[in-house]
């Protein structure tokens, strides 16, 4: 018999099985399906990425680490062997989840919670069996506490020859880039905009960037609230500055607020000292107005449906018919004179936007 045939099929095997072994197994709640994301391999002594990878049913979320008004933080507990210690979640930058009204910051379709595992150096090559059991909330129209106990088994050692080639490599990559930036050192700024009313007080938190895609996701504390909704302030140049409402339970106000400082360019997860407010600007000095936050492609794509919209309404469509016969008419008519009406039509078109944007941004 020649058992070179089977050869194809033996590697599949193997490539199933090792396969198997790194994603882990997949376990669906009721509306969310865990599982456990590896590396290939870990040597003793050394630190690598994990991933505890939720996917949710299109229309349901569960939370960041702070949920905000409503909602319930993701859990993980962990059944480690011998020689192998967990680190902190490392969060994936959230959104906010609507209504407006309860603002909460959670995760769509899909998130990817990242947990560093470190091995002590004294351990001996193989496979290692890892444990966790993972509590969430996931919610639509209503919420339903859930939760699922995943494993997965971890090579100790070289990565298997480095035969096969796995894409976790990549996919945990991937999402450790969606994770904030730990900055230390960040230039952030904060300060009390105006007196305490009652138990509310303005917070502006300013540093460098550009306005636009600004915001601050807060971190959780137990005394306060930073209320969800975020307002772009005049600022100068090359400067972000946002107003938060900080609501006090109890105890004195903070001075200091941690969170997540997000730009367009990128997200850092920093602590602003609360201290005075800046001097106002110089005479002359550059303040920009606040931010249009949507991009310009989003804002050019409702111009264009709205202009759509109001050339095909009955009352519009028949004039727009009347203006292509009015154009064919002087068809016969001297260059000259086609090209005086048609400047004098470009001008007038022209100055009707100029007024108009005039008007909408108050000159």
């Amino acid at each position: 018999m020649d058992y070179a045939m089977f050869a194809p099929m033996r590697l599949t095997c193997v490539t199933l099985v090792l396969l198997s072994a790194v994603l882990g197994t997949a376990v669906r709640a009721a509306h969310t399906e865990a599982s456990l994301i590896l590396p290939l391999s870990v040597k003793p002594g050394a630190s690598a990425l994990v991933g505890v990878d939720l996917k949710m049913e299109p229309g349901w979320h569960t939370y960041w680490k702070n949920p905000g008004d409503a909602g319930q933080a993701t859990e993980i507990k962990w059944n480690l062997p011998p020689g192998v210690t967990a680190g902190e979640i490392q969060w994936p930058l959230p959104k906010k989840i609507p209504p407006a009204e309860v603002t909460t910051y959670g995760y769509e379709n899909e998130v990817m919670l990242l947990v560093p595992l470190t091995l002590a150096s004294n351990l001996p090559p193989g496979a290692l069996a890892l444990k966790a059991k993972v509590s969430w909330l996931e919610c639509k129209e209503s919420c339903i506490p859930a939760g699922a106990e995943i494993q997965g088994s971890l090579n100790v050692g070289p990565a298997n020859g480095g035969e096969i080639d796995f894409f976790n490599e990549k996919l945990l990559a991937a999402w450790q880039a969606k994770a904030p930036i730990s900055a230390g050192n960040f230039p952030a700024k904060a300060w009390w905009e105006k007196p305490v009313d009652g138990s509310t007080q303005p917070l502006v938190l300013s540093w460098p960037g550009k306005p636009v895609g600004a915001d601050f996701f807060p971190e959780a504390t137990e005394n306060l609230e930073i209320q969800g909704p975020t307002e772009t302030l005049p600022s100068p140049a090359g400067e972000i500055r946002l107003r938060k409402q900080v609501k006090k339970f109890s105890g004195g106000w903070p001075k200091e607020i941690s969170g997540v400082f997000v730009t367009a360019d990128g997200a850092n997860e920093a602590k602003a000292v609360i201290g005075d407010a800046p001097a106002p600007a110089a005479a002359g000095a550059t303040v920009l107005p606040p931010q249009n936050t949507k991009p310009l492609w989003q804002m050019l794509l409702y111009a264009f449906i709205g202009g759509l919209i109001l050339n095909i309404m009955p009352c519009v469509l028949p004039v727009i018919a009347l203006k292509i016969l009015g154009f064919v008419s002087e068809a016969k008519s001297s260059a000259a004179r086609v090209r005086a009406l048609g400047g004098i039509y470009a001008i007038g078109v022209l100055f009707y936007i100029i007024v108009i944007a005039a008007l909408v941004n108050g000159v």
